[in-house]
């Protein structure tokens, strides 16, 4: 049988082996290069070719994070793994499940304890398709293929619906959906009732530690800036050798020139015919001094933050930061650049590449920070003295902290003379950046890791 736009049609056997011919020779192909070795291959598949991956935040788990974060859930659940009615009953929710890596690597899970126990696997397999793995998210083709891979776990098993859906996202006539940005500023994604043992929410705010979205506004996405079709209100183009533009960016990254704390602008935003007024607009509303590397190549660049000599427009590489009190300014950019400050843009990035943690505008607002508010005017003003001290000097990348002499004396002025801690707390300090030099993630193998030089 093949389902047609419009009704079933019977393919005698003849073309059925026809039909499958070309389907079987690329899957023999796929074999053969190894492609069935590969955990979750629609998975990586689906994130190489997706085109709007970073505006969705679609960011692929690995099959190893999926499996680790499952095992240590899993493990913690009471429940008789030899009881199929108790297992039956369980319910694992992922309402942002994308491809599914994390349900099915609960699902592999359950199944191991279960027929460890003496069960059958394939006998549970219609009730945890039914009732016990819960799947919401905003692309049609991420739920088709979540749906596909816990399917793939028994393909000879029927059941009835399952429980994965495709959701509606951002607010429409008032009621909060999933994806709504409302979530995060209610710090509520979820609200107990269903009864699920296991739920990953998305991202929440749940915890006291003070984050930059609290005393600073992100900026705009790129995007709303120069892009087409009516969005964006400049064209950008690089600033020319003595030019002074009225409108001006730092847009791109050139690790050479991101060495000292004031990075030169590198482009001019130019309003687009009859977009004067929106261009004016978004200049007030996004133009700032500070700037957050978003994609910081921890291996090659030495800036978590920057600062520019006046008020710029932040592009894609470098999108603003705009504190709600200007006096704030520089002591975030300095704790920033602190062996704290990288390990927390390192941890809450994004780091899916060795070496290189991404920090995107919906994930900004959660960088932890030292909450600036707390500062005395004091403690501001001898952040204005360690900048004046710092700003004309280089860094080293960020994976060299632990050498770093420009680095050492920016701990010690921040941790010691401006929050007042004991010196003895550096020595701990130090112990702590040489491990962080020295985990993969952070040098990506280069020659320049602690022991490689």
């Amino acid at each position: 049988m093949t389902i047609g736009p419009h009704k079933p049609e019977t393919l005698v056997s003849g073309e059925l082996a026809s039909a499958m011919a070309p389907v079987r020779s690329g899957v023999e192909d796929l074999a053969a290069i190894g492609a069935t070795t590969y955990h979750d291959l629609c998975g990586r598949m689906f994130q190489t070719l997706i085109s709007d991956r970073e505006f969705l935040a679609t960011f692929y788990t690995l099959p190893p994070s999926a499996c680790l974060l499952a095992e240590l859930s899993v493990e913690r659940l009471s429940v008789d793994w030899s009881d199929a009615e108790a297992v039956g009953n369980l319910q694992v929710g992922d309402f942002a499940c994308g491809t599914g890596a994390l349900l099915s690597a609960v699902q592999r899970a359950i199944h191991r304890r279960y027929r460890r126990a003496g069960g059958d696997d394939g006998e549970l397999h219609r009730r945890m398709m039914e009732h016990s793995l819960v799947g919401l998210d905003i692309m049609p083709a991420a739920a088709h293929l979540t749906c596909s891979m816990l399917s793939s776990a028994h393909p000879g098993v029927a059941y009835g619906s399952a429980r994965i859906h495709t959701m509606p996202y951002g607010a429409h006539d008032g009621a909060v959906h999933i994806g709504s940005l409302d979530l995060l500023r209610e710090g509520r994604s979820w609200q107990r009732g269903s009864g699920l043992e296991l739920y990953r929410p998305g991202p929440r705010q749940t915890d006291r530690r003070w984050r930059a979205g609290a005393g600073a506004n992100r900026g705009i996405y790129h995007m709303d800036i120069n892009g087409t079709g009516g969005r964006g209100a400049f064209d950008i183009r690089r600033v020319e050798p003595g030019e002074v533009p009225s409108y001006v960016t730092l847009w791109s990254h050139d690790a050479r020139r991101e060495t000292r704390l004031i990075v030169g602008i590198d482009s001019v935003a130019e309003p687009r015919a009859g977009y004067q007024a929106k261009a004016r607009k978004t200049w007030d509303r996004t133009a700032s001094r500070l700037h957050s590397n978003r994609d910081f190549q921890l291996n090659s660049q030495p800036l978590a933050m920057c600062l520019t000599a006046g008020p710029s427009i932040g592009g894609r590489a470098w999108p603003n930061v705009i504190p709600h009190d200007a006096s704030h300014e520089v002591p975030l950019l300095l704790w920033a650049n602190t062996t704290l400050g990288l390990i927390g843009v390192w941890w809450a990035g994004t780091r899916q590449q060795q070496g290189r943690a991404v920090m995107t505008l919906t994930k900004l607002p959660d960088l932890p920070v030292f909450d600036t508010r707390t500062l005395s005017d004091d403690q501001i003003e001898l952040c204005e003295v360690v900048f004046e001290e710092l700003k004309d000097r280089d860094f080293l990348p960020a994976n060299e902290a632990d050498r770093d002499k420009t680095r050492l004396d920016l701990d010690r002025h921040i941790l010691v003379d401006v929050l007042g801690l004991d010196k003895d707390l550096l020595g701990a300090l130090d112990t702590l950046r040489l491990q962080w030099c020295a985990e993969p993630s952070v040098h990506g193998g280069k020659g320049t890791r602690p022991d490689g030089r």
